[in-house]
């Protein structure tokens, strides 16, 4: 049987995608450089400037969701900088809400049709400038 994280919901460029199943690596992070001189007896590093990276979610497909949405702006052809993407994981009796939002490009759409009671969708995202997430 799918199951679905406690309330959580996907939307991209504002339309429901589906209700989610799991969320991979949903993280903003930055990079280290080495800087050490030729004459140093430790080494040094800078930082780089942050990003998303990537994240993918696996949604549950619907009547009233539309992950499609997403796969016609990845084979339109569009190389624009991207949508907003956000995800609300609902909050419980003993836990609050987390939302997090994104401008994001997709790059990955991958459909499991299911001998389970319902298919899903793997869709990947490149997290581009800075995400918001809110509690």
């Amino acid at each position: 049987m799918a199951t679905s994280l406690w309330g959580a919901t996907l939307t991209y460029d504002g339309t429901a995608i589906g209700k989610v199943t799991s969320v991979s690596s949903l993280a903003y992070t930055r990079s280290s450089i080495d800087c050490t001189g030729h004459d140093a007896t430790h080494r040094s590093y800078i930082s780089t400037i942050p990003g998303g990276g990537e994240v993918s979610f696996t949604v549950i497909c619907s009547d009233n969701t539309d992950p499609a949405a997403i796969y016609a702006d990845m084979v339109s052809g569009d190389t624009s900088s991207g949508a907003n993407l956000s995800v609300v994981l609902n909050d419980t009796a003993d836990q609050a809400e987390l939302s997090f939002s994104a401008t994001a490009i997709p790059l990955g759409f991958n459909v499991d049709a299911s001998t389970d009671d319902a298919s899903t969708v793997t869709i990947t995202f490149q997290i581009t400038g800075a995400p918001t997430i809110s509690q």
